[in-house]
C-alpha cells in the first residue's frame, strides 16, 4: 500500500497571476495586502490580470496599482472588505472586468471608474450596500454587465446608464 504525503497547509500569501508562467506572491500581513516594492512594474512587469479573491482580507491598499494602465481583470471578490478606495484604478483605462462581490461593502465610491471607459463587467453583488450612485459609470460606454443582487439597496437610479447597451443587469426587484 502506498503512503500518501500529508497535504501542506495553504501559504499565507495571495498569488497574483499576470499571464506568464511566473507567479508572484504578495505578502499578507494582518489581513492587509502590502508589497515590499511599491513599484509593481519592477515586481510584476506588465500586470494585466490580478485575482485576490477568497482570501478573507478585511482591507486592501490598491495604491501599488497606480499606473498599471494595462490591467484588464481585477478581482477581490469573496473577501471581508468593508471599504475599498478605488481611486488607484482611475488610471487603468484598459480595465474590462472588476469583481468586488461577496464582501461586506456598505458604501462604495465609483468615481474612479469614470475613466475606465472600457469597463464591461462590474460585480457588486452580495455586499451590504445601502445606496449607490451609478452616475460615474455613465462614461463606461462598454458596460454590458452590472451585478447588484443580494445587496441592501432600496432604490437604484439607472438613469445614468440609459444610453448603455447593458445586456445583463442583475438586481433585486424594487
Amino acid at each position: 500500500r502506498s503512503r500518501r504525503r500529508p497535504r501542506r497547509a495553504k501559504p499565507e500569501a495571495a498569488r497574483a497571476s499576470h499571464g506568464t508562467s511566473n507567479d508572484v506572491a504578495l505578502i499578507r500581513l494582518s489581513n492587509v495586502i502590502t508589497c515590499a516594492d511599491r513599484n509593481l512594474g519592477r515586481v510584476f512587469g506588465a500586470l494585466d490580470e490580478l485575482g485576490l479573491s477568497n482570501n478573507q482580507f478585511q482591507s486592501i491598499d490598491l495604491t501599488p496599482l497606480y499606473g498599471h494602465e494595462e490591467l484588464i481583470f481585477f478581482s477581490v471578490g469573496a473577501n471581508q472588505l468593508q471599504t475599498i478606495d478605488l481611486s488607484p484604478l482611475s488610471l487603468c483605462s484598459r480595465l474590462r472586468w472588476l469583481d468586488l462581490s461577496y464582501n461586506a461593502l456598505q458604501t462604495i465610491d465609483l468615481n474612479a471608474l469614470s475613466s475606465c471607459t472600457g469597463l464591461e463587467s462590474l460585480r457588486l453583488n452580495d455586499n451590504q450596500l445601502q445606496s449607490i450612485d451609478l452616475t460615474p459609470l455613465s462614461r463606461c460606454t462598454n458596460l454590458k454587465a452590472l451585478y447588484l443582487r443580494n445587496d441592501h439597496l432600496k432604490h437604484v437610479d439607472l438613469s445614468a446608464l440609459r444610453a448603455h447597451n447593458i445586456d445583463r443587469l442583475l438586481k433585486d426587484s424594487q
